[in-house]
């Protein structure tokens, strides 16, 4: 039922029914008269509210958590992953990130452009690509050839977040490996 009401409002956003991270009011009666119709439920638009209400809240969860150092994106999978003890140590001061841990979360893909976060995602990928370049350069003894493989290497997002969930001690010796092996 999530995912079908992801698709639903993803539909609606590209349809332009949606405003400063607001949907319209026509947008969520016709969401609600497809939700009962797919599912055979009486809902009214206030459960479809929260259920938004709820997914955002969740969503930010995640985002914050991929913001932080250690955790990173696992596509095949369709989680968050971060060693035991960074786990531990988070959730002792963040009981709501607990369910991220074993739990998948097929539907990440599609929730920015939902929560009306473009402009602030383009923000964040910016100041990601001057992390990166500020990670790669800081590293120890590396020269003008390996920064720029470095660069051309690291335009995947899954090798950022790699790169980035790796101690600073790994980075270069994982940098080396992969573009030697390029």
């Amino acid at each position: 039922m999530d995912r079908y009401f992801l698709d639903i409002l993803l539909d609606q956003v590209k349809k332009g029914n949606q405003i400063d991270g607001l949907l319209r009011k026509q947008a969520w009666a016709e969401m609600i008269s497809l939700f009962n119709a797919k599912f055979g439920f009486l809902y009214k638009v206030g459960i479809l509210k929260n259920q938004y209400k709820t997914l955002r809240r969740q969503y930010n969860v995640r985002k914050n958590l991929l913001e932080l150092d250690g955790f990173a994106w696992d596509n095949a999978r369709q989680m968050l992953t971060a060693d035991d003890c960074i786990w531990q140590d988070h959730i002792k001061a963040h009981t709501d990130a607990r369910q991220y841990m074993t739990r998948p979360v097929p539907w990440k893909i599609h929730y920015p452009s939902i929560s009306g976060t473009s402009k602030r995602a383009r923000s964040k990928a910016e100041g990601v690509v001057h992390a990166v370049r500020k990670r790669v350069t800081a590293l120890p003894d590396m020269d003008e050839d390996l920064v720029l493989d470095a660069c051309d290497f690291l335009e995947d997002e899954m090798k950022v977040e790699t790169f980035l969930a790796l101690d600073v001690k790994l980075r270069k010796k994982w940098l080396i490996r992969i573009t030697i092996n390029v």
